[in-house]
Formats: C-alpha cells, sequence, structure tokens
C-alpha cells in the first residue's frame, strides 16, 4: 500500500506562509492598479468631460459663435428639436468641422442620459446670423418637457437649459 503524505499547515514554515501572503497582496494591489489604469485610459475623456464647469450663455456664443435658442420635445416625445443661431459663421465651421465636436445633449438628473445625432448634421456652409435646427431621437424619453440639460459643443459647455 502507497501512502501518499500530504504536508500538514503546521509542517510548513511560516516563512513560506509569510511570503505567499506578501505575494498575494501585491499581486491585488497590482490588479488593483491596472484597473484604475485601465479605467482612466477607458474613461478618463469622459470623466474630464463630465467635470468641466459649464458657461454663460453669453460667454459660450462667444467661444463658438453658436446661440442655443431651443431645447424642445416634440414628435410625442420622441425626439428633441435643437435650434440654434450662428451668429459667427466661422467659428461655428471651424468647431463644428471636427465631427467630434458635434453638439451632444446631456441629461442634468443624474442617470447620465446622453443624446447624440449625425454629426452630418453639421456639414452645412453656415452663414452670420441664421438660424438652424436638428433633431436628436429621444432615446426612452430621456428628455420630457422641464428636463435640465446640459449643450456640450466640443469642449464648451452651456448647462441648466430647460426642455419645453
Amino acid at each position: 500500500m502507497k501512502q501518499v503524505l500530504t504536508p500538514n499547515q503546521a509542517d510548513i514554515p511560516t516563512e513560506v506562509n509569510h511570503n505567499y501572503r506578501k505575494i498575494l497582496g501585491a499581486a491585488g494591489l497590482l490588479l488593483l492598479v491596472l484597473l484604475a489604469g485601465w479605467l482612466v485610459w477607458t474613461q478618463g475623456p469622459g470623466l474630464l468631460a463630465r467635470s468641466r464647469p459649464g458657461m454663460s450663455a453669453e460667454a459660450f456664443a462667444e467661444a463658438t459663435g453658436i446661440q442655443i435658442k431651443l431645447i424642445g420635445v416634440t414628435g410625442g416625445g420622441g425626439f428633441v428639436d435643437f435650434r440654434y443661431k450662428v451668429l459667427d459663421a466661422d467659428k461655428a465651421a471651424n468647431l463644428l468641422q471636427d465631427p467630434a465636436n458635434a453638439p451632444v445633449l446631456l441629461v442634468e438628473d443624474g442617470r447620465g442620459a446622453v443624446l447624440r445625432t449625425d454629426p452630418a448634421a453639421f456639414k452645412i456652409d453656415f452663414a452670420d446670423d441664421t438660424s438652424y435646427f436638428v433633431f436628436y431621437v429621444n432615446s426612452q424619453n430621456a428628455i420630457k418637457h422641464g428636463t435640465q440639460v446640459t449643450a456640450v459643443i466640443g469642449d464648451y459647455r452651456l448647462k441648466h437649459l430647460t426642455a419645453q
């Protein structure tokens, strides 16, 4: 009959147990650092964008060349009507030529709902003192009459717009 020896916990030197604990602790810490790095790498730009302060309506218009006229719920709640007036066609065109700068609507209710539209809707020849509009699909009725919304265009944000 063959006898198999299994080590008893008491038979293992405490130095070995202590080394395993150090290795497991270091591996756990490394895992946390890697996870934090991954979150910053993948979510960092979004987290940074959400942390940027808003601007006054005047400062927003001066910086972007765009004055937001209306955030309106329409189509039985299925669409959001975004109306804006171009005050400075050159500023607006320079900003909106980059698809990443297409206006985004953030719902301020804490749920983090974001409405986006096709950036091609802003690939037009702008003219000074001209009004334009674009429709956003109002997914899951994220925006209702009275909802507070932040409009983001590139690095600029105009907060506390009330949906009509």
